[in-house]
Protein backbone atom coordinates (compact mmCIF):
# COMPACT_ATOMS: atom_id res chain seq x y z
CA UNK A 1 0.00 0.00 0.00
CA UNK A 2 1.24 3.50 -1.02
CA UNK A 3 1.69 6.58 1.42
CA UNK A 4 -1.28 9.47 1.56
CA UNK A 5 0.45 13.18 1.06
CA UNK A 6 -1.42 16.15 0.71
CA UNK A 7 -0.80 18.25 -1.70
CA UNK A 8 -1.32 22.09 -1.88
CA UNK A 9 -1.41 23.12 -6.05
CA UNK A 10 -0.08 26.53 -5.16
CA UNK A 11 -1.82 28.00 -8.63
CA UNK A 12 -5.33 27.05 -7.56
CA UNK A 13 -5.13 27.27 -4.05
CA UNK A 14 -6.48 23.64 -2.32
CA UNK A 15 -4.75 20.97 -0.93
CA UNK A 16 -5.30 17.78 -2.65
CA UNK A 17 -4.94 14.35 -1.10
CA UNK A 18 -2.49 11.84 -3.32
CA UNK A 19 -1.35 8.31 -3.12
CA UNK A 20 2.44 6.89 -3.88
CA UNK A 21 4.33 4.13 -3.18
CA UNK A 22 5.87 4.10 0.29
CA UNK A 23 9.45 5.24 0.30
CA UNK A 24 9.34 7.34 -2.74
CA UNK A 25 8.08 11.12 -2.94
CA UNK A 26 5.69 11.71 -5.84
CA UNK A 27 7.10 12.60 -9.23
CA UNK A 28 4.85 14.90 -11.54
CA UNK A 29 4.65 12.67 -14.56
CA UNK A 30 3.91 9.42 -11.57
CA UNK A 31 0.19 8.25 -11.49
CA UNK A 32 -0.83 6.96 -8.39
CA UNK A 33 -2.80 4.06 -7.95
CA UNK A 34 -5.53 5.66 -6.30
CA UNK A 35 -5.49 8.93 -7.59
CA UNK A 36 -4.46 9.50 -11.40
CA UNK A 37 -6.38 12.54 -13.12
CA UNK A 38 -4.61 15.49 -13.91
CA UNK A 39 -5.64 19.19 -14.03
CA UNK A 40 -4.15 22.56 -16.26
CA UNK A 41 -5.66 25.85 -15.95
CA UNK A 42 -8.08 26.75 -18.83
CA UNK A 43 -5.86 26.97 -22.70
CA UNK A 44 -2.39 25.98 -20.65
CA UNK A 45 -0.19 24.94 -22.76
CA UNK A 46 1.16 20.78 -22.75
CA UNK A 47 4.70 22.21 -21.26
CA UNK A 48 3.02 24.88 -18.73
CA UNK A 49 4.51 24.91 -15.23
CA UNK A 50 2.52 24.48 -12.02
CA UNK A 51 4.25 24.42 -9.14
CA UNK A 52 2.83 22.07 -6.20
CA UNK A 53 4.31 21.31 -2.87
CA UNK A 54 3.87 17.81 -1.23
CA UNK A 55 3.50 17.12 2.39
CA UNK A 56 3.61 14.66 4.65
CA UNK A 57 2.67 14.91 8.46
CA UNK A 58 2.85 18.80 7.86
CA UNK A 59 6.52 19.00 6.59
CA UNK A 60 7.36 20.30 3.22
CA UNK A 61 8.83 17.15 1.46
CA UNK A 62 8.61 18.14 -1.88
CA UNK A 63 8.39 20.37 -4.26
CA UNK A 64 7.61 19.99 -7.93
CA UNK A 65 6.59 21.51 -10.96
CA UNK A 66 4.99 20.76 -14.95
CA UNK A 67 1.75 19.34 -14.00
CA UNK A 68 -0.81 19.23 -10.92
CA UNK A 69 -2.19 15.42 -9.91
CA UNK A 70 -5.79 15.91 -8.49
CA UNK A 71 -8.31 13.13 -8.03
CA UNK A 72 -10.64 12.68 -10.52
CA UNK A 73 -13.57 13.60 -8.42
CA UNK A 74 -11.86 16.87 -7.68
CA UNK A 75 -11.34 17.61 -10.73
CA UNK A 76 -14.64 17.07 -12.12
CA UNK A 77 -15.78 19.50 -9.43
CA UNK A 78 -13.61 21.90 -10.12
CA UNK A 79 -15.15 21.96 -13.49
CA UNK A 80 -19.21 21.62 -12.50
CA UNK A 81 -18.74 23.68 -9.62
CA UNK A 82 -20.16 21.74 -7.41
CA UNK A 83 -20.10 21.17 -3.29
CA UNK A 84 -20.30 18.70 -0.46
CA UNK A 85 -22.36 19.56 1.95
CA UNK A 86 -22.64 18.08 5.78
CA UNK A 87 -26.33 18.53 6.47
CA UNK A 88 -26.20 16.84 10.21
CA UNK A 89 -26.94 18.48 13.55
CA UNK A 90 -23.65 19.37 15.89
CA UNK A 91 -23.11 15.67 17.64
CA UNK A 92 -23.35 13.43 14.89
CA UNK A 93 -19.61 13.62 13.72
CA UNK A 94 -19.57 16.65 11.53
CA UNK A 95 -16.15 17.45 12.94
CA UNK A 96 -14.83 13.84 11.89
CA UNK A 97 -17.00 14.40 8.92
CA UNK A 98 -15.08 17.81 8.09
CA UNK A 99 -11.60 16.15 8.56
CA UNK A 100 -12.57 12.77 6.50
CA UNK A 101 -13.39 15.62 3.13
CA UNK A 102 -10.45 17.23 4.35
CA UNK A 103 -8.33 14.26 3.81
CA UNK A 104 -9.72 12.97 0.72
CA UNK A 105 -9.22 16.28 -0.51
CA UNK A 106 -11.76 18.89 -0.42
CA UNK A 107 -11.03 22.29 1.07
CA UNK A 108 -13.82 21.93 3.56
CA UNK A 109 -15.10 24.70 6.02
CA UNK A 110 -16.71 23.77 9.65
CA UNK A 111 -19.33 25.79 10.89
CA UNK A 112 -19.10 28.70 8.76
CA UNK A 113 -20.35 31.91 9.82
CA UNK A 114 -24.02 32.04 8.48
CA UNK A 115 -23.97 35.56 7.36
CA UNK A 116 -20.54 35.22 5.68
CA UNK A 117 -21.43 31.71 3.84
CA UNK A 118 -21.54 32.99 0.43
CA UNK A 119 -18.69 34.41 0.02
CA UNK A 120 -16.56 31.67 1.99
CA UNK A 121 -18.22 29.12 -0.39
CA UNK A 122 -16.22 30.50 -3.61
CA UNK A 123 -13.12 29.12 -1.77
CA UNK A 124 -14.44 26.33 -0.21
CA UNK A 125 -15.26 22.54 -2.14
CA UNK A 126 -17.35 21.63 1.22
CA UNK A 127 -19.05 23.04 4.75
CA UNK A 128 -20.45 21.06 7.05
CA UNK A 129 -23.02 21.65 10.47
CA UNK A 130 -25.51 23.87 11.77
CA UNK A 131 -25.31 26.80 9.91
CA UNK A 132 -25.34 24.50 6.73
CA UNK A 133 -27.52 22.05 7.77
CA UNK A 134 -30.14 25.27 8.48
CA UNK A 135 -29.74 26.34 4.68
CA UNK A 136 -29.52 22.94 3.44
CA UNK A 137 -32.71 23.97 0.74
CA UNK A 138 -30.75 27.31 -0.45
CA UNK A 139 -27.40 25.45 -0.96
CA UNK A 140 -29.08 23.12 -2.72
CA UNK A 141 -31.02 26.05 -4.75
CA UNK A 142 -27.69 27.91 -5.24
CA UNK A 143 -24.92 25.02 -5.80
CA UNK A 144 -27.52 22.74 -7.93
CA UNK A 145 -26.01 19.03 -8.14
CA UNK A 146 -23.86 19.44 -5.25
CA UNK A 147 -23.95 16.19 -2.46
CA UNK A 148 -25.28 16.16 0.83
CA UNK A 149 -24.15 13.92 3.75
CA UNK A 150 -26.65 13.94 6.93
CA UNK A 151 -24.71 12.71 9.57
CA UNK A 152 -27.31 10.78 12.28
CA UNK A 153 -26.35 9.47 15.86
CA UNK A 154 -28.35 7.31 18.56
CA UNK A 155 -31.11 9.27 19.48
CA UNK A 156 -30.15 8.88 23.13
CA UNK A 157 -26.63 9.38 23.14
CA UNK A 158 -26.76 12.57 20.54
CA UNK A 159 -29.34 13.91 23.57
CA UNK A 160 -26.61 13.49 26.24
CA UNK A 161 -23.97 14.56 24.08
CA UNK A 162 -25.67 17.95 23.19
CA UNK A 163 -26.98 18.57 26.68
CA UNK A 164 -22.87 18.78 27.63
CA UNK A 165 -21.94 20.45 24.36
CA UNK A 166 -24.51 23.10 25.06
CA UNK A 167 -24.26 24.03 27.96
CA UNK A 168 -23.82 27.41 29.43
CA UNK A 169 -24.96 30.62 28.62
CA UNK A 170 -26.68 31.27 25.08
CA UNK A 171 -24.60 32.24 22.11
CA UNK A 172 -24.05 36.30 22.05
CA UNK A 173 -23.12 36.91 18.01
CA UNK A 174 -26.39 37.24 16.50
CA UNK A 175 -25.36 35.18 13.67
CA UNK A 176 -24.91 32.11 16.17
CA UNK A 177 -27.87 33.26 17.77
CA UNK A 178 -29.92 32.93 14.58
CA UNK A 179 -28.56 29.24 13.60
CA UNK A 180 -29.45 28.30 16.87
CA UNK A 181 -32.74 29.28 16.67
CA UNK A 182 -33.67 27.78 13.22
CA UNK A 183 -31.93 24.91 13.84
CA UNK A 184 -33.32 24.14 17.28
CA UNK A 185 -35.79 26.37 18.03
CA UNK A 186 -34.40 28.05 21.48
CA UNK A 187 -31.15 29.75 22.50
CA UNK A 188 -29.96 26.91 25.62
CA UNK A 189 -30.33 23.20 25.71
CA UNK A 190 -33.97 22.07 26.35
CA UNK A 191 -34.62 18.09 26.07
CA UNK A 192 -37.84 18.70 24.29
CA UNK A 193 -37.27 20.85 22.03
CA UNK A 194 -33.76 19.11 21.29
CA UNK A 195 -35.60 16.25 20.34
CA UNK A 196 -38.13 17.64 18.35
CA UNK A 197 -35.79 19.31 16.29
CA UNK A 198 -33.99 15.90 15.83
CA UNK A 199 -36.88 14.37 14.41
CA UNK A 200 -37.78 17.56 12.41
CA UNK A 201 -34.58 18.43 10.64
CA UNK A 202 -34.25 14.38 9.54
CA UNK A 203 -38.00 14.46 8.09
CA UNK A 204 -37.10 17.21 6.61
CA UNK A 205 -34.14 16.11 4.78
CA UNK A 206 -35.60 12.82 4.19
CA UNK A 207 -38.89 14.62 2.40
CA UNK A 208 -36.51 16.90 0.40
CA UNK A 209 -34.28 14.48 -0.83
CA UNK A 210 -37.11 12.12 -1.51
CA UNK A 211 -36.97 12.02 -5.08
CA UNK A 212 -33.53 12.51 -5.06
CA UNK A 213 -31.84 9.58 -3.29
CA UNK A 214 -28.52 9.63 -4.98
CA UNK A 215 -27.41 13.47 -3.98
CA UNK A 216 -27.98 12.16 -0.26
CA UNK A 217 -25.79 10.34 2.00
CA UNK A 218 -27.06 9.54 5.35
CA UNK A 219 -24.10 8.22 7.46
CA UNK A 220 -23.57 7.40 11.25
CA UNK A 221 -19.98 8.30 11.96
CA UNK A 222 -20.94 7.54 15.45
CA UNK A 223 -21.55 3.55 14.57
CA UNK A 224 -18.58 3.36 12.97
CA UNK A 225 -19.90 3.94 9.53
CA UNK A 226 -16.76 5.97 7.50
CA UNK A 227 -14.81 5.68 4.46
CA UNK A 228 -16.40 2.94 2.56
CA UNK A 229 -20.06 4.21 2.54
CA UNK A 230 -18.45 8.00 1.90
CA UNK A 231 -15.84 7.19 -0.73
CA UNK A 232 -18.74 5.31 -2.35
CA UNK A 233 -21.02 8.22 -2.53
CA UNK A 234 -18.40 10.45 -3.35
CA UNK A 235 -17.04 8.57 -6.42
CA UNK A 236 -13.03 8.64 -4.70
CA UNK A 237 -11.14 5.83 -3.76
CA UNK A 238 -10.68 4.52 -0.32
CA UNK A 239 -7.54 6.23 0.81
CA UNK A 240 -4.96 4.01 2.72
CA UNK A 241 -5.61 5.90 5.76
CA UNK A 242 -7.91 5.26 9.45
CA UNK A 243 -11.41 7.46 9.20
CA UNK A 244 -11.14 10.44 11.77
CA UNK A 245 -12.54 10.28 14.80
CA UNK A 246 -12.50 13.75 16.88
CA UNK A 247 -11.68 13.64 20.57
CA UNK A 248 -15.35 14.34 21.85
CA UNK A 249 -13.79 15.12 25.85
CA UNK A 250 -11.34 17.55 24.23
CA UNK A 251 -13.91 19.19 21.57
CA UNK A 252 -16.49 19.95 24.15
CA UNK A 253 -13.77 21.34 27.21
CA UNK A 254 -12.50 23.82 24.47
CA UNK A 255 -16.48 24.62 23.57
CA UNK A 256 -17.12 25.08 27.59
CA UNK A 257 -13.73 27.55 27.60
CA UNK A 258 -14.39 29.39 24.42
CA UNK A 259 -18.22 30.17 26.09
CA UNK A 260 -16.91 31.28 29.22
CA UNK A 261 -14.17 33.93 27.33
Amino acid sequence: MGVLYKAEDTKLGRFVALEFPRGKLPGIQRRSSAFGARLAPPGAGPNESLMTNVYLAGKLVSRRSRGVLLSRSLERRTQEQRKVFGIGLSRTGTTSLHQALGLLGFRSIHYPPLHLMTDLLQDYDAAVDTPVACSFRELDTRYPSSQFILTVRDIRSWLASTEAFFAGLPPTEEWKREVRLRTYGVLVWERRAFLNAYHRHLEAVLDYFGNRPAQLLILDICAGEGWEMLCAFLGIPVPNVPFPHANSRSEIMRHLVRNMD
